[in-house]
């Protein structure tokens, strides 16, 4: 998912002030359109960590009433899964704060293709923006025929409910060409669609068959690692005690299980193994070559702030990382940026983007800077 902006203390875009999150990514392309911008799903930069930790430290405040989705459209198809997660995330984390979603999309829509996403939030803006029925006097809309929806009213209700002050501030002629417009319901936005809901039943599908595979490998790791020490014993020390064995055999199950149901800790085992056995069993990292050498500089960028870590892997066949990096926001990070110098990284790229403002009206630019650093080849493999 990426997005374009997060504005705060935003009047414009729901009750009280509010967060805003400008996704990337519209099928509509509304004549007239005061963001053609995001209209691009790869346009933007990617919604990540950080940009997440900046959302909540807004949604922490007292004085925000909420957050609302826009853009771009919020209920993309690529947009809605990664939306779906946010939303799940905030309601859990800020019960108090309301949720508003903007898009092209109609209320009938979205009942038959999100449902799961409609029982979270609690506005609803829907419908494209045209540009003939545009109407500057009402609230949260650019066009009569959008409608601010009651989205828990109208489920209970099973029809539409308009929200508060905009339910009040229609017209009868308004009201009558807000009914759904048929321009709507059009072959591509559906086929766009049912192209997507195809593709994720696929993924689907795959997300099932590697759960089975890695319940049929830990199954077959399982009877390696029991029949191996059990044929040992058998052989080496117990042969006459037969019954010895089936009481270590069902021991080690008990523990299993016990540490299944997190009443083990396997690090403490681990460590009691050495302390009281002289035993050391140690972990062994399939990965890159020179791993290790990633591994520190992680451990480095953490100590210089914890949600700092490589996104950025260049390697080549031979598993050896050539480069690392990841994108760090040019302004108000010289110090960091100074830092991220002394540990040997450097500047790759310079890349503008959009700034906007609580209007989402242009606002000028800001940039990102690309760091990147070498890797030095490892002599050794890690198995």
């Amino acid at each position: 998912m990426r997005y374009h902006n997060i504005t705060k203390d935003d009047m414009l875009n729901g009750d009280g002030l509010r967060a805003v999150l400008w996704l990337a990514g519209c099928e509509h392309h509304c004549k007239g359109c005061q963001n053609p911008i995001t209209w691009d799903p790869k346009g933007g930069i990617e919604f990540d960590e950080v940009a997440k930790a900046e959302l909540f430290e807004l949604l922490e405040k007292d004085y925000i009433s909420g957050i609302t989705f826009s853009g771009g459209d919020p209920l993309a198809p690529y947009n809605a899964p990664e939306v779906g997660k946010l939303i799940e995330e905030i309601k859990g984390k800020y019960p108090g704060k309301t949720i508003w979603i903007y898009t092209g999309y109609m209320w009938e829509e979205i009942l038959w293709l999100y449902p799961e996403i409609l029982r979270k939030i609690d506005v609803l803006v829907d419908g494209e923006y045209v540009e003939y029925l545009r109407d500057t006097s009402l609230k949260w809309v650019g066009s009569v025929n959008q409608r601010v929806i009651d989205v828990q009213e109208s489920l209970k209700r099973v029809g539409v409910v308009l929200h508060g002050i905009h339910e009040q501030g229609r017209t009868p002629e308004s009201e009558k060409v807000s009914k759904p417009p048929v321009y709507n319901y059009t072959p591509g936005t559906l086929r766009n669609q049912l192209d997507y809901e195809a593709k994720a039943d696929v993924r689907e599908k795959l997300k099932k068959v590697r759960e089975e595979a890695t319940a049929d490998a830990i199954n077959t790791a399982m009877m390696l690692l029991l029949t191996l020490p059990c044929n040992v014993l058998i052989d080496k020390y117990w042969k006459d005690e037969p019954e010895k064995v089936q009481e270590f055999l069902d021991t080690v199950l008990d523990q299993y299980t016990r540490w299944q149901n997190g009443e083990l800790d396997i690090n403490k085992l681990r460590a009691d193994l050495w302390e009281i056995g002289g035993i050391r069993l140690e972990e062994k990292t399939v990965g890159y070559k020179n791993q290790k050498e990633l591994d520190k500089i992680n451990e480095k960028l953490r100590a210089i702030r914890e949600d700092l870590e490589i996104t950025r892997i260049t390697a080549g066949g031979d598993k050896v990382i050539q480069s690392v990096g990841f994108t760090v926001k040019e302004k108000g990070n010289k110090d960091l940026i100074k830092k991220l110098k002394d540990l040997g990284f450097e500047k790759k790229r310079r890349k503008k983007v959009v700034e906007r403002g609580t209007d989402t009206n242009y606002a000028g630019y800001s940039y990102l800077l690309i760091m990147e650093k070498g890797l030095q080849e490892a002599e050794d493999e890690i198995l």
